[in-house]
């Protein structure tokens, strides 16, 4: 893999910063790596190591581009924390903290909290503890060595040249040193305190994956307090998260902003495709008794590419998993959003699949599903009943499966798009024919502007009304009272194409909206309006002028102009001026051309 130049830099040396480069790892996104000290693994970013200040993280900063900081170092890392938030100020650089999870205190009754080690220092010299647990660190030994030096304090730390040379720097006794891994077990934490016959452990708030739960259950279960040195908190960052979904999520969506990469367009997924990973990862969860972090989906078009899956909740016989859906450098609604599906284990062979939450219902005809099914299509469903298929064979399960695939935000996220207007209603549908989603597709776009039209062929609807856009069609709207809403159809800029769907389904009557810039285009005979396709031509313009029977000093005037809005300001727009009405009948008779003439078409200027 080909890394492209970072411009992400994170701060990690911790399990949240290699939990974050795995998933970069997998995800394709190029990194810059910070740690205090030599890394002992291998990462596919690049890597340097040393204590930074905040001017050196503002040199690199600029020196590197650096569009975004990743703070995933350890939570007491305090200074850090500073000079990161103090950099990033500094060079206008947006930043995320990835935080681990941390526990409920009041859950226990038997955890003191304290500010800092100073305040907890006081309070064990107060004390009449004299056996004491360490579960601190090895850079606490300094912190708490009035406590060790009246009282007697066992130090567990790691197993490491550097947190040997750190705690031989001081003078704790070796005898008040254990140097051992610690374990995501209660049962090794409380042989550690029955073993040092300690009266009272210390810790800092250090969460998950520093093991405290299982610290306090042990404390729980020995009877004896647990002291903890509250986390710091810091306020700054642009973005805080404590999951790597919501991680993978925000870096997709920054992709389409902060992260934008110059160069050609990234194709991404369709949902089909995230909903038949996410199956797998389900049905594999099941099968293996084994959270699946990764699978590998055969797509349609004869690809395979690997989905980052996670899986919140696995039982004996249900599982579900979700995947953040990447669509890639397509304008896709569903880009950087949840997608996932829930598999049961049936006793009846086969693969059923129903709706879930977020999946719309077919409610109108036109539609490759029959009405009261949900928008699923037929490839997505085929390439989800052969997956889970192929899965139930290999491991030669006797049953089958009900999959309910299912998109937490689809019944929000489709009140932005053409779903209810086709009679999908509840949610969004799963699409896709070839697995791949293609950048700003003409296909893809073609695809679902014929799939409206087939909705309104099937209600018995012969008229449709086509503008470019939104504001066209709010335009065009009052003069068209007695259509119904499924006859408006948004072509973008396929003009050509779109009359083409209109022939081939066999529609009596077309009525055309576009304003003056791409109505211009569309008289000189561009069936593509896209600025791509077609600029202004002002040659042209002035030559309708003359035909308009314009004066000179208008027509030279309009030679002049870059925009084709200029033009009203020589030719105020009104409907029975000659130049505006020109316009119109070069148009019509271009759309008429397209279809053969086998269509009535009427179409309308619209001004502003």
């Amino acid at each position: 893999m080909t890394l492209k130049k970072p411009n992400i830099l994170i701060f990690g040396g911790t399990t949240e910063g290699k939990k974050v480069t795995q998933l970069f790892n997998q995800i394709n996104q190029d990194y810059l790596y910070s740690t205090k000290n030599k890394l002992q693994q291998t990462v596919k970013g690049e890597s340097i190591y040393g204590i930074l200040k905040a001017k050196d993280i503002s040199i690199l900063c600029k020196l590197r581009n650096i569009k975004l900081i990743i703070d995933a170092a350890h939570p007491f890392a305090e200074q850090l924390h500073t000079n990161i938030l103090k950099a990033a100020k500094e060079n206008n650089v947006e930043t995320i903290r990835f935080n681990r999870k941390f526990t409920d205190l009041s859950n226990y009754n038997n955890i003191s909290l304290f500010n800092s080690f100073k305040q907890l220092e006081t309070k064990l010299l107060q004390s009449e503890y004299k056996k004491i647990l360490a579960l601190t660190g090895v850079q606490t030994i300094s912190k708490l060595e009035k406590v060790w030096q009246k009282k007697h304090c066992v130090f567990r730390i790691l197993p490491t040249s550097q947190s040997r040379a750190i705690s031989n720097k001081t003078n704790l006794p070796e005898s008040s040193i254990i140097a051992a891994d610690p374990e995501k077990n209660v049962d090794s934490f409380y042989k550690l305190i029955c073993n040092t016959k300690a009266e009272i452990v210390l810790s800092k708030e250090s969460g998950e994956t520093g093991f405290f739960n299982e610290k306090a259950l042990a404390c729980k279960r020995a009877n004896i307090p647990l002291w903890v040195v509250k986390k710091p908190v810091f306020k700054g960052f642009t973005y805080e998260v404590n999951t790597l979904m919501h991680l993978q999520a925000l870096i997709y969506k920054l992709r389409k902003g902060l992260l934008k990469q110059l160069g050609p367009l990234t194709h991404g997924y369709t949902t089909g495709s995230s909903v038949t990973a996410s199956a797998k990862a389900a049905l594999l969860s099941l099968l293996q008794n084994k959270v699946i972090c990764t699978v590998v989906v055969d797509l349609p078009c004869g690809e395979n590419t690997t989905f980052v899956t996670y899986c919140n909740v696995i039982s004996k016989t249900k599982a579900t998993c979700l995947v953040i859906k990447n669509a890639g450098d397509d304008p896709d609604i569903t880009h950087g959003e949840e997608i996932g599906c829930n598999i049961e284990l049936s006793k009846k062979i086969g693969v059923k699949i129903i709706s879930g939450i977020g999946i719309g219902k077919v409610t109108l005809p036109g539609l490759q599903v029959s009405i009261g099914e949900p928008a699923i299509n037929p490839v997505p469903q085929k390439m989800l009943t052969n997956a889970l298929t192929r899965i139930l064979e290999k491991y030669e399960y006797n049953g089958g499966v009900i999959a309910t695939p299912f998109i937490p935000k689809g019944e929000e996220l489709a009140r932005k798009t053409f779903n209810p207007r086709i009679g999908i209603i509840g949610g969004l549908s799963v699409l896709g024919t070839t697995g791949r989603v293609e950048p700003y597709s003409n296909d893809a776009f073609l695809e679902s502007i014929k799939k409206q039209l087939q909705v309104l062929k099937a209600i018995n609807c012969n008229s449709v009304v086509l503008t470019s856009g939104l504001r066209s069609e709010n335009r065009i709207k009052p003069h068209l009272p007695n259509l119904p809403e499924q006859a408006f159809v948004h072509f973008g800029n396929l003009v050509g194409d779109t009359l083409k769907l209109c022939v081939e389904l066999s529609f009596n009557n077309v009525y055309i909206a576009l304003m003056l810039g791409k109505a211009i285009k569309l008289a000189e005979g561009h069936l593509n309006t896209h600025s791509k396709k077609a600029s202004f031509n002002a040659e042209f313009a002035a030559n309708i002028a003359v035909q308009a029977g314009c004066k000179n000093e208008i027509v030279n005037e309009i030679k002049g102009f870059k925009l084709a809005n200029a033009i009203s300001n020589a030719i105020p727009f009104s409907k029975n001026e000659a130049f505006y009405k020109l316009i119109e009948e070069k148009c019509k008779n271009q759309c008429i051309k397209a279809t053969e003439g086998i269509i009535d078409v009427e179409f309308f200027l619209i001004y502003s």
